[in-house]
């Protein structure tokens, strides 16, 4: 989620098909037909902010159509670790006043061990466990339906995966119709977006889309974290610094390319509620930047920052708020930001001027010029999305995340946007899929799970950035590494907190590394190169 993650969550269908379909399908729907101006909205409220999370959601439950506790996460045999501590009094009163309300109660089940997701789902014994367990979980709490958010799933699981989809759609059913399966999955993008020139022959995807339209109610797309994804996108605005949470042109991009396969009547946009900071490097001959990711933050963070360092932040291309400026504490080896002030032509704004100051630098001296770079999705950027949303046709949209560090000012733009369908129509196949060979030949090999361990991975294992906020099997990896080498007291978890990050920056620190708690590529690289 993140994908923070994260993350993506709400929505109306209008079902259309033969009679032999409607047999098949499941028979939940409304007599009422969703609006033109209606949007479904769901947002995610994050386990490790529960306090801020749920008072936040309970304080604004009549813009709901669903929350997504978020939540759950997965053992290694397949079973579910209940990470939210969904008995504690927070939730409870949160349940309670959702259901008084009419908002859907609907948790995430997030899952991001490669290894143990493919052999769980290939062996049709333990992929059936893990079915029972997840149905259990839903029945014995009266929650809604479930949302299922499995990442970093590779090729070989595509088919088992559906078959998890169309099977857990069918248990559901059993249980109760009118229960929801959500399926939370990662953007794609248009192949001439990834790539230069030919594409590779026979890429192979971890999601078969059209069996998650089958078998999912809703199909919530993580539409964000678009940083430097888009290839095209990047050329268009290499002169100026570009690497957003999601630019709503990448988000549109997604979205009519995944609608060749996922019905827009099911789709929902995923919204972020958070920021980026970057070291963006000027290249050599000052044409361009280059971007390295220091962490992620709430707005509030962009704000004080601005006012710090005397700058109006301004809406960037990508509808984000942003800034730009040379730390105080940098080296005075490297230019300030006075002396790039300075070179930046006349009448560029205060959010710009580091960075056009930085290019000028570049193009007259033939030599790099670091700035930080501040982009962050504020309350414009978030109504923008849910604009598009209405605009594009599609079911609704989901916020990551729900945990009152959003900017708050969100709430009073989407009342004129998102306007809950509370009875929203679901529709989906419900009979299980025929039995396919899914069974595992070579087992793929598997981390400790959530939430007990003591064993390591190698550094080969890190193949993804992880930053504050940030739960799974690979921040249990890197925290085992760190109590490994002396830098983490604290038990190991999986959920990379205060104490995780404290001691990558020690160890960062130590290793000669920018000091800043994000363990991302410079960070990854050095423990490769140990």
């Amino acid at each position: 989620m993140k994908r923070l993650v994260p993350f993506a969550a709400l929505f109306a269908l209008i079902f259309i098909g033969s009679s032999a379909s409607l047999a098949q399908a499941s028979s939940r729907s409304s007599s009422s037909s969703k609006s033109d101006s209606t949007l479904e909205f769901s947002g995610w409220i994050p386990y490790w902010a529960t306090g801020k999370g749920t008072d936040d959601a309970d304080a604004h439950l009549s813009q709901f159509t669903e929350i997504n506790p978020f939540g759950y996460t997965v053992k290694n045999d397949g079973t579910l670790y209940d990470a939210m501590n969904l008995g504690s009094a927070d939730w409870q009163n949160l349940f309670k006043d959702a259901r008084k309300q009419g908002v859907k109660v609907v948790p995430t089940v997030m899952w991001s061990d490669t290894g143990s997701i493919y052999n769980v789902l290939s062996n049709p014994t333990l992929r059936a466990q893990h079915i029972q367990s997840i149905v259990n979980a839903v029945k014995q709490n009266g929650f809604d339906g479930v949302d299922i958010d499995y990442e970093g799933k590779s090729a070989e699981t595509r088919v088992s995966f559906a078959a998890f989809l169309g099977e857990l759609s069918a248990a559901l059913n059993k249980a109760d119709k009118n229960l929801i399966l959500d399926c939370t999955i990662e953007a794609r993008e248009p192949l001439a977006a990834r790539y230069s020139g030919t594409p590779p022959a026979n890429i192979e995807y971890a999601n078969d889309l059209p069996s998650i339209n089958k078998y999912c109610d809703r199909v919530r797309l993580m539409t964000y974290d678009q940083q430097t994804a888009d290839i095209q996108l990047n050329k268009a605005h290499q002169d100026e610094l570009y690497a957003p949470i999601a630019d709503s042109a990448w988000v549109e991009k997604v979205v009519d390319y995944m609608a060749e396969d996922i019905d827009k009547s099911k789709m929902v946009i995923g919204v972020a509620t958070y920021g980026a900071e970057y070291q963006a490097m000027t290249t050599q001959d000052g044409k361009g930047f280059i971007y390295t990711k220091l962490e992620a933050f709430n707005p509030q963070y962009g704000v004080t920052t601005a006012q710090e360092y005397g700058i109006t932040p301004e809406r960037n291309d990508a509808g984000e708020l942003s800034i730009s400026y040379v730390p105080k504490e940098q080296t005075s080896l490297l230019p300030t930001n006075s002396v790039l002030s300075r070179l930046a032509p006349r009448g560029t704004s205060s959010a710009n001027l580091a960075a056009a100051g930085a290019l000028a630098y570049s193009q007259k001296n033939a030599r790099q010029a670091p700035v930080t770079f501040l982009t962050w999705s504020d309350a414009g950027a978030v109504k923008d999305k849910a604009e598009l949303a209405q605009k594009l046709g599609v079911a609704g949209i989901a916020i990551f995340k729900i945990d009152g560090g959003e900017d708050n000012a969100m709430w009073d733009e989407l009342a004129d946007v998102a306007k809950p369908d509370m009875d929203p129509k679901m529709s989906r196949v419900t009979t299980a899929p025929a039995a396919v060979a899914t069974t595992a030949t070579v087992p793929v090999t598997t981390s400790t799970a959530v939430p007990a361990a003591t064993a390591t991975l190698p550094a080969a294992a890190f193949t993804s950035d992880l930053e504050y906020d940030m739960d799974g099997s690979d921040v249990l990896r890197l925290q085992n590494l760190m109590v490994a080498k002396g830098y983490m007291t604290a038990t190991p978890n999986g959920h990379f907190g205060p104490a995780t990050k404290a001691a990558v920056t020690a160890w960062q620190k130590a290793s000669g590394l920018p000091a800043t708690g994000y363990f991302g590529p410079l960070s990854r690289a050095k423990i490769a190169a140990a």
